[in-house]
């Protein structure tokens, strides 16, 4: 009885080291399946579980505060506002700010940092002393041109693009276009330019005046859209500033005492967006009016200038793809990375 007790003990013995045997391969074997399915950078953090772009920023929509809204203008499209909300981009090595979610959930951003100092269109590009080269728009100019795109290149290549009344044929694209979507595009790295996408820009001409900046956006955005540049790389326009604000502020009309020749001046407070705390000059692509653009986004005010101005400081926007896939918070120190 005793020899039968002995060896039903060992018997037990030999089952428990053999189980706990089998549960620590099991484990360990699982441990290593689980850990292959998370990503491990160079530092040895570990970062999220990349998500598809428009699942990944609706997670933080908002309707308070700083962060991403419900575009209340344009249906199925979202927009970044606030001083500093959690916009930023790492793209090409570098730091952009997301402006918007559109509805097709391609992501338009914008570069925190200049890349040129460039006239938006050269004297002899497309005004009078190009022998013609410009058309008839452009040709009553001595001072550059202050359409964005050649008609044939817009979106249902339009015959004519009118400003301020005035009508006309663009032959040539503006050179601060044919400057990005050459020169700088050709710069970026391939990955990159792998992810941007041709995309419509409205670039049709804003008619400013006093109202409400809500006012305004519904006014502007019709004339924006009454011409449309589908291409890779372009600029921001007047109601993706507007916006970007908060608040729903009055915006008034001064003149310039500087420049008899500038007499409009249009002041909007801007103090709860990120754009006006963030950039002191914001070249747009909408022109202002028939011999001008809309230049300059400093201290609140909007002002015009020669578009064969010198003094143009250039932050380039682009669309990125909707498939893309991001990790990280938005924040300046742990932007949104692609994956």
């Amino acid at each position: 009885m005793r020899r039968i007790r002995r060896k039903r003990e060992k018997r037990k013995k030999r089952i428990i080291i053999i189980s706990v045997f089998l549960f620590l391969i099991i484990m360990t074997s699982g441990y290593a399946a689980f850990s292959t399915n998370i990503t491990i950078n160079a530092k040895g953090n570990i970062k999220c579980n990349p998500k598809i772009v428009k699942e990944k920023l609706l997670e933080n929509l908002t309707t308070v505060g700083e962060g991403l809204y419900a575009d209340e203008y344009e249906e199925g499209r979202y927009v970044y506002k606030g001083e500093n909300p959690n916009n930023y981009l790492k793209f090409n090595d570098e730091l952009w700010r997301i402006v918007s979610l559109e509805k097709d959930g391609t992501i338009k951003i914008l570069k925190t940092t200049k890349v040129a100092t460039v006239s938006f269109d050269e004297i002899g590009n497309r005004d009078k002393t190009s022998n013609g080269e410009g058309e008839t728009l452009c040709q009553t100019s001595e001072h550059g041109c202050s359409v964005w795109a050649a008609n044939q290149n817009m979106v249902g290549s339009p015959s004519e693009f009118t400003l301020n009344n005035e009508s006309g044929t663009v032959l040539k694209d503006a050179t601060i276009n044919t400057y990005l979507n050459n020169n700088y595009y050709t710069s970026l790295n391939n990955n990159s330019k792998e992810l941007i996408v041709s995309h419509n820009y409205y670039i049709g001409g804003v008619n400013w005046g006093e109202a409400k900046i809500s006012e305004l956006i519904k006014s502007e955005t019709t004339n924006e859209k009454k011409y449309i540049w589908n291409g890779k790389v372009g600029l921001l326009s007047f109601t993706d500033v507007l916006k970007s604000n908060i608040d729903d502020n009055d915006c008034k009309m001064s003149s310039n005492p500087y420049d008899e020749n500038d007499a409009d001046i249009l002041q909007c407070n801007l103090s709860t967006s990120y754009i006006d705390k963030n950039f002191n000059t914001v070249i747009l692509i909408n022109p202002r009016n028939y011999t001008v653009f809309l230049s300059q986004f400093y201290n609140d005010n909007w002002i015009n200038d020669y578009a064969s101005s010198t003094q143009v400081v250039v932050h380039p926007v682009v669309f990125l793809n909707s498939s893309i896939k991001l990790c990280g918070l938005g924040t300046k120190n742990n932007p949104y990375e692609i994956e």
